[in-house]
């Protein structure tokens, strides 16, 4: 990983703890490449298939499309249904693969919903119930 990739993992991370909402392309590199908790950034292991192909495995395309969803129609959702949110953001762990939806309500309160192994609509019954 290069340089200036860790700087701006780092930039985003600080938004992150300052609790400032994060662009869709942040959001996206926090997704592929994550925050260790005790090193600098360091980038997702994903394993290789089978057949010896690419690293972006199943897992890799799934955290994406979590990530996507969350952004895309489940935060919009929650706005429309009156919840005050300021802020959803699908996250994974890189340590213990845990995967979260945080809520960042607009009084500045926030809440991690543990998503792991969800599927969109259990992680959708999860996010809801939660609120």
């Amino acid at each position: 990983m290069s340089n200036q990739t860790i700087d701006t993992l780092k930039k985003i991370d600080a938004k992150r703890t300052l609790g400032l909402p994060l662009t869709a392309s942040e959001t996206a590199m926090l997704t592929f490449y994550g925050k260790n908790a005790e090193t600098d950034a360091v980038p997702v292991k994903i394993g290789v298939d089978m057949a010896g192909g690419s690293d972006r495995t199943a897992y890799a395309n799934e955290w994406a499309s979590k990530a996507e969803f969350v952004r895309l129609y489940l935060a919009p959702m929650l706005r429309a249904a009156g919840v005050d949110v300021a802020d959803v953001v699908y996250q994974i762990n890189q340590r213990t693969r845990e995967e979260t939806v945080t809520l960042t309500y607009k009084c500045g309160a926030s809440r991690d919903v543990c998503v792991t192994a969800d599927s969109l609509i259990a992680l959708t019954t999860d996010v809801i119930s939660k609120i």
